[in-house]
């Protein structure tokens, strides 16, 4: 008997079922998760110390960077973030640590695309897109961490906006353990956490992160060949250089939610544009911005304000770093011109060869040279 090809409706129907059911699971165990933080924040003391060090600034970061490369997903520690400062943690240490996951999700990127391949233009090419990604973050922080540290932007215009959206919360950390999720209380009310041992948050930690990628792969498979089919026009469209660049990457990786996948899965269409590097560097501005949705859908399903904050303080930062570095030439030239000398530096004498791609340099430098 031959095996029938399934219609394309079918299949997205049955993914898209799939994908509610993924995050059913995911909201609820991300409710355990937050009350068994409120546990470890607030009633076990021998985890005092540790949280006590990510109220450093300087530790908070660090730590944001550091899971971020294990993880390797910004939205999937950003949402772990949130739900800490959900359970208790302070909220403004929250901030900090979502800074570093934003700065820790290009390194994993870099680093990999820094082995030679085979082609020298293919490597090069994917080197510039991911060190122009690593260098913009770095810039952004470097700009915007004393800001925040002095005037806490972020946190002050996140929960302005929470609270004009009709919260009225005094984020603080929740003593009383008064925070609503009565839709999961069936659910989750025959379980305490608290009688349980500490690894069990770490196994539970594990599975949350595993459930987001298995979301993300059924978003891929969902999104994949309608992004495809819409870039391959754009491709094949004339004018391709302009303004529909940074859009592009907001909505592709707003359906996506991967910044790492979005730039991958772009690559190959971006190769057959026409563009400078200047007229590439938007994509990746909008890539970023995109991929914040993830933790504020997931916030709003666990009705959680202060979660909610932490995922439009994420949005905020991204934004503004979108504005500045898109709209100041100053800034915009750091990481264009950075990444032009790294990413060849692995190619000792043949970086004359990649510049005769017009997808990286200007036509008016290449006439220059």
């Amino acid at each position: 008997m031959n095996n029938l090809p399934v219609p394309a409706a079918l299949r997205n129907i049955g993914l898209i079922l799939f994908l509610l059911a993924i995050v059913a699971l995911l909201v609820t165990l991300l409710h355990l998760q937050i009350k068994g933080f409120e546990h470890l924040i607030i009633e076990n003391p021998s985890s005092e110390w540790f949280f006590s060090i990510l109220s450093n600034p300087f530790a908070a970061i660090l730590f944001g960077v550091l899971l971020t490369i294990l993880v390797r997903s910004s939205s999937i520690v950003i949402t772990v973030i949130a739900i800490m400062v959900a359970a208790g943690f302070p909220f403004e240490a929250g901030i900090f640590m979502l800074m570093g996951a934003n700065v820790g999700t290009t390194i994993p990127n870099t680093m990999v695309s820094a082995f030679p391949s085979c082609d020298v233009n293919d490597h090069c090419r994917m080197m510039s897109i991911s060190s122009m990604h690593y260098f913009n973050s770095m810039l952004a922080f470097g700009i915007f961490f004393p800001l925040q540290l002095s005037l806490d932007y972020l946190g002050k215009s996140s929960r302005a906006i929470v609270e004009w959206l009709g919260y009225q919360h005094n984020f603080l950390p929740p003593l009383n353990g008064d925070v609503t999720f009565a839709f999961l209380d069936p659910i989750t009310a025959f379980i305490n956490l608290s009688d349980f041992p500490i690894s069990i948050y770490l196994v539970l930690f594990l599975i949350i992160v595993l459930l987001m990628r298995l979301f993300f792969i059924v978003l891929h498979l969902i999104f994949d060949p309608f992004i495809i089919g819409k870039l391959t026009k754009q491709v094949e469209s004339p004018n391709q250089c302009n303004n529909r660049v940074l859009s592009t990457g907001i909505w592709t990786s707003t359906l996506l939610q991967s910044s790492s996948s979005t730039l991958y899965l772009l690559l190959p269409l971006a190769k057959k544009m026409n563009c400078s590097s200047r007229d590439i560097y938007p994509l990746i501005l909008g890539v970023n911005v995109g991929t914040c949705f993830t933790t504020i859908f997931l916030a709003l399903m666990l009705n959680s304000e202060l979660a909610l904050a932490i995922g439009l303080a994420h949005l905020i930062y991204n934004v503004i770093t979108l504005l500045v570095f898109n709209y100041l030439p100053l800034l915009k030239e750091f990481p264009i011109m950075a990444s032009r000398h790294l990413a060849c530096s692995s190619y000792e004498g043949e970086e004359e060869e990649f510049t005769t791609n017009y997808l990286w340099y200007d036509m008016s430098e290449k006439k220059k040279d």
